[in-house]
């Protein structure tokens, strides 16, 4: 009824039709702004609500995800029982959380590292001596699996416990026994070598750094040739005879008490390098020496082994070393970082371990759903799965219902505009009903012309 209305008005008063028409367009166009601007919204809500939902689940399932692997780890790395995997994951949870380790998989690796290499360590002592070997790995660029078994050879060799071993290599790194990057691999190699020679932890330390800082070339030259001179003591040679020959009688005395079963290399060696170092003709001295050591002599310089070997002193100073570091490690700021985020991160643990238990149960239906619908999309002709993807019909389906409507709603605002945009191209309301008085008028002549005909009957 009401068009018909608007039509009369066409026919009678086109001025009024025409502000009439005018004011359909300002409301219309009005209408079409705030639409605009809620579907826009609403969009950009749907937006963020899905990327922090989708962004808050995907971490919460990583999370549950890195603890079941991280015990499945310690189970299959060293053939343990679930009860006994989950008891070293707490620990290992704990070093995490403290701000150690890139990751919860490398904490995990080094613990069992510790547990496989180092195994006088009991359980109270593990994640202190983890700590300890991932700091030094980190500090010295050393392999966490180097410095365990480096750790592992001095308890074991010398019978120190793990503290006293670790203040050993922290502070003889810290001295610079590392200068050639190989200080825990020798330390692993050869401190068996040491103790069989008769020395301690301490004077084996001492002997190392005295050397490093007389420039030798590296840390395996000195082992080597400490090797290879016990190896001459107790040759029976001809060669090493008569090089201790040429030696005080106080010196060979010591030698012999060594070859009986008496003395040690450390009491050999503490009687011939003072000795070589004393002597007048130093020629001499490193003929005699070479016999003695080898090529290694040679190759280090006297001044380096008098330096090593002309003291027994040992390394002092070293007590609570390990500790210090820790202590200064886990107050920068970094480390507290970490700590403080991976705290919340363990908080909301059983959260992750119950949104991973409701993933299992409900993604296998819904892939099989998937599949299903991606078996049928594959079937059906050409032609309307092209019309479904430029539609964008599978898209929708799996969109956020808040982002659909935002969508729905801005394209209602593009069809009120695309109206107002038309209505501009024909100059306004005014020129619209101009067209169709005409329009309608030419429609109308031959219709009433017929009518009049049949009256006329």
């Amino acid at each position: 009824m009401e068009l018909f209305k608007l039509f009369g008005k066409i026919f009678i008063d086109s001025d009024e039709a025409t502000q009439e028409l005018e004011n359909v367009e300002n409301k219309a166009s009005k209408f079409s702004d705030k639409l605009s601007n809620v579907g826009a919204n609403a969009t950009a809500v749907g937006g963020v609500m899905t990327t922090a939902f989708v962004g808050v689940g995907a971490g919460l399932l990583k999370m549950a995800s890195d603890s079941d692997s991280a015990n499945t780890r310690l189970q299959n790395q060293l053939g343990l029982s679930e009860a006994e995997a989950n008891k070293l994951k707490e620990v290992g949870s704990d070093i995490y959380s403290g701000g150690f380790g890139a990751s919860l998989d490398e904490v995990t690796n080094a613990l069992g590292q510790v547990k496989q290499n180092m195994s006088d360590v009991n359980d109270s002592d593990l994640e202190h001596v983890t700590k300890s070997a991932m700091t030094l790995g980190d500090l010295f660029d050393a392999d966490i699996n180097e410095v365990t078994r480096a750790g592992s050879n001095l308890m074991k060799t010398f019978g120190i416990d793990s503290d006293k071993a670790f203040d050993l290599m922290a502070t003889g790194a810290q001295n610079g026994l590392n200068f050639s990057n190989e200080m825990f691999d020798n330390l692993a190699e050869y401190t068996p070598l040491w103790s069989e020679m008769g020395y301690s932890a301490e004077e084996m330390f001492g002997i190392l750094e005295r050397g490093s800082k007389e420039g030798v070339y590296n840390l395996d030259y000195m082992n080597d040739m400490m090797k290879e001179s016990q190896i001459r003591l107790k040759d029976g040679s001809k060669t090493t005879a008569d090089a201790m020959a040429q030696l005080s009688t106080g010196t060979q005395e010591v030698w012999q008490a060594y070859l009986n079963g008496e003395a040690t290399v450390s009491d050999v060696m503490g009687a011939i390098v003072p000795e070589l170092k004393n002597m007048e003709n130093q020629t001499d001295a490193n003929r005699i020496a070479t016999d003695l050591f080898g090529t290694k002599w040679e190759d280090m310089g006297d001044d380096a082994v008098y330096a090593m070997l002309g003291t027994t002193e040992a390394m002092t100073g070293f007590e609570g070393s390990m500790d210090t570091i820790l202590a200064k490690q886990e107050e920068t700021f970094g480390q507290k970082w970490q700590s403080l985020v991976r705290t919340a991160g363990e908080a909301v643990l059983p959260l992750a371990n119950t949104l991973m238990d409701v993933a299992q149960r409900i993604l296998p239906p819904l892939i099989e759903g998937v599949s299903k619908v991606a078996e049928w999309f594959q079937k059906i002709p050409q032609p309307i799965q092209d019309a479904i993807v430029v539609f964008g019909l599978v898209a929708t389906a799996i969109g956020a219902l808040v982002t659909v409507f935002g969508v729905v709603a801005g394209a209602i605002s593009s069809i009120v505009g695309l109206v107002t945009s038309i209505v501009g191209l024909f100059g306004g309301w005014a020129t619209i009903s101009a067209v169709l008085t005409t329009a309608i008028g030419a429609i109308s002549a031959p219709v009433l012309a017929v009518v009049a005909g049949i009256t006329a009957l």
